[in-house]
């Protein structure tokens, strides 16, 4: 059922879903990830075997959201066609986590920022570390 999810790591514990953001140090969302972020949810809604899902990122940080210096790149070509797709697969994303039908837990074990901001927002409980911070970047981006 998960055979296409590349750079997230999926850990079953009995009913229990991990989804770990699998791109240490900081978790920055790649393209691929991105992608996966995109179908997972709709997977999750087909897969009988899980009843919650958990969702963290790897070591120490949730996730830095994404690439900054990847997006810079995609800016400075100013070909708005190569940009579509990505603006598409963050609606799905988007879509995704509102109609999950599982309950999603937010494990915020270090910083969430830009994209991973919205990740731990649009999780139904979250449980973040005392030290760990949210913040949408994407005004200091623009």
């Amino acid at each position: 059922m998960y055979e296409d999810i590349k750079e997230l790591k999926l850990e079953r514990r009995g009913r229990i879903l991990l989804i770990t953001m699998n791109n240490p140090p900081m978790n920055a969302v790649t393209p691929q990830m991105h992608t996966d972020l995109s179908v997972i949810f709709a997977d999750i809604n087909r897969d009988p075997e899980t009843a919650v899902v958990v969702l963290t990122g790897a070591g120490s940080v949730f996730s830095a959201g994404g690439n900054v210096n990847t997006m810079a790149a995609k800016a400075e070509k100013k070909d708005t066609a190569s940009v579509i797709p990505g603006l598409l697969e963050a609606k799905e994303i988007i879509y995704g986590l509102l109609r999950l039908q599982k309950p999603l837990i937010g494990r915020i074990n270090g910083h969430a920022m830009g994209l991973g901001s919205t990740l731990a927002a649009f999780c139904d409980i979250s449980y973040m570390l005392e030290t760990a911070k949210i913040a949408d970047t994407h005004v200091k981006v623009g």
